[in-house]
């Protein structure tokens, strides 16, 4: 039985221009695909940072709306953070004392069971 090679010198040069054509797209590709993340995340950071911005203007925005509120009104305001410290100091005595109680034992929760006779 002769070991003959199937394919001639035509079939590997043609095989050998599909791999390098196959390797020089796959560089394009890689190239294109980094190029897209790279501007996804540029626009994920101006995004970001936009956001970012727009939540501190917020904030300054409530700062200076809430000053002005107790500085018209500063009793009223007063009054409603004493009745809120009032309220979160209840609700966090509350919390602890449920924590603290000991939880009921399982056979608590269970249904009675009959006790079994040894048979003899």
């Amino acid at each position: 039985m002769s070991m003959e090679w199937p394919f001639g010198t035509r079939d590997i040069n043609g095989a050998r221009e599909r791999l390098v054509e196959a390797s020089q797209s796959i560089g394009g590709a890689l190239r294109d695909a980094g190029a897209r993340m790279t501007r996804s995340a540029n626009a994920g950071a101006e995004y970001t940072r936009a956001i970012g911005k727009d939540v501190f203007e917020s904030g300054q925005r409530a700062t200076r709306s809430a000053r002005s509120a107790v500085e018209e009104r500063p009793l009223e305001a007063l009054l409603i953070v004493g009745l809120a410290a009032f309220a979160l100091g209840w609700i966090m005595r509350r919390v602890q004392e449920a924590a603290s109680k000991p939880s009921a034992p399982n056979r608590a929760r269970r249904a009675p069971t009959r006790s079994r006779k040894r048979a003899s």
